[in-house]
């Protein structure tokens, strides 16, 4: 039951994905390059194959995806990971985080390349917020059914 309101979550967060990103590129008044590459950050209970079902329907819509495997050794670790792949990208990229991978987007959403982020069901602190498992916002955001969370677009 739990693997198939995961799956549920993903599609829907796929079409809240493309209904996002096609919209605010044509609405950019600012020449700026598109974004076409999507990193996708798994939560600390997964790995990149969480996201399988989700990456060929974005490949689908002509985006480059890429599932960051991160190696949950630390915080830091993971935070290094992503930064190494949106290195790796040309171009603007789209962070998408699930659970602890929205904290890691966060994070490494203060790179010059980074266009946006989008939080699936993930942990989303505010500025200078706190990651504590027992703090009342995170209570909040875990009993909220929600599949998108929040997106920021950083232009």
């Amino acid at each position: 039951m739990h693997v198939f309101k995961f799956a549920r979550n993903v599609m829907a967060t796929c079409a809240a994905l493309l209904a996002i990103i096609v919209p605010a590129a044509k609405a950019t008044a600012q020449p700026t390059t598109a974004v076409k590459t999507v990193l996708l950050i798994h939560g600390a209970w997964a790995d990149g194959s969480s996201w399988s079902k989700v990456i060929p329907l974005l490949e689908a819509k002509g985006l480059r995806v890429v599932a960051v495997q991160i190696p949950l050794t630390s915080f830091a670790d993971d935070v290094a990971a992503t930064l190494r792949a949106i290195a790796l990208e040309d171009g603007p990229v789209l962070l998408v985080g699930h659970s602890y991978g929205g904290a890691v987007i966060t994070e490494a959403g203060n790179d010059h390349k980074v266009a946006g982020l989008v939080y699936v069901s993930a942990v989303a602190p505010d500025a200078k917020g706190s990651l504590l498992v027992s703090s009342p916002a995170f209570r909040r955001l875990s009993a909220q059914s929600c599949v998108l969370t929040r997106v920021v677009f950083l232009n």
